[in-house]
């Protein structure tokens, strides 16, 4: 069984637009830069057995070795969960359009090209510490948001997974551009869902937990930016389309560029 990328959830972004030779020496220059988020992005979710934790690091540190050996390795980010509705793994991976898919190798083979016949074994104990693990195929909202240069991903994430009503979504998605136009320059930007379980994912980043707190100012600049009317019916439309809300503050675990 081909399993795509299980290993830790990551984010990696890489600009749209450059074809093949542009991305290789844009890769080059930036080697050791990160830029945050791109148009598409591969996100795994990854729910640990609480007893096989531990053993559970030991063999993705080996995952991630062999993706940093492999010849097609591939630049992603991983966090933890801090705080939030379950102990998950994340890891995601920056894309710059779909078609950088069709290069991106899966888990078993890149194990087979680095450790050989120890590959299987290791993928089998690998796949039993995971309880449960989803995968999604993300594209950015268009919120307005230009990639922010950082020299490695935000040591914090505030992420929000939202669910709307059935034939809401494209309302929801229309009150978060009018959302990104009143928070230029936060660090809050939101992806839709291409691919797996419908839902819009919204992201805050911060150099520590502390600075998570733009969040709550969010409501106040919606109001300054649309007026205290057309405002509050922004925020007024987000909470009547959804029908559930998970909150979580992620930790940064490891990367590879």
């Amino acid at each position: 069984m081909q399993v795509l990328f299980a290993e830790i959830q990551i984010v990696i972004i890489v600009p749209d637009g450059l074809n093949f030779l542009h991305r290789l020496s844009w890769i080059q220059k930036m080697s050791s830069q990160w830029l945050f988020p791109t148009p598409y992005c591969l996100f795994v979710r990854l729910s640990v057995r609480r007893e096989r934790y531990i053993q559970f690091k030991e063999l993705a540190s080996k995952v991630a070795f062999a993706y940093q050996q492999h010849s097609r390795r591939m630049r992603w980010m991983a966090y933890a969960t801090v705080a939030g509705p379950a102990n998950y793994v994340y890891i995601m991976l920056p894309l710059a359009e779909l078609g950088d898919m069709d290069h991106m190798p899966s888990l078993d083979q890149v194990l087979a090209d680095v450790y050989g016949p120890e590959s299987m074994p290791l993928l089998e104990r690998f796949q039993d510490c995971v309880l449960q693990m989803e995968t999604f195929v993300l594209n950015r909202v268009n919120d307005g948001i230009n990639p922010i240069e950082r020299e490695q991903p935000p040591a914090y994430l505030y992420y929000l997974n939202l669910q709307a009503q059935p034939g809401r979504m494209g309302q929801l998605m229309q009150n978060l551009q009018q959302l990104g136009l009143a928070t230029s320059g936060s660090p809050l930007f939101c992806f839709a869902t291409f691919a797996g379980p419908v839902r819009l994912h919204a992201f805050t980043m911060g150099n520590t937990i502390a600075e998570l707190g733009e969040v709550a100012s969010l409501e106040r600049r919606v109001v300054n930016h649309f007026g205290a009317e057309s405002g509050h019916k922004v925020i007024s439309e987000i909470h009547d389309t959804l029908t559930d809300i998970d909150a979580s503050i992620l930790r940064y675990i490891g990367h590879l560029n």
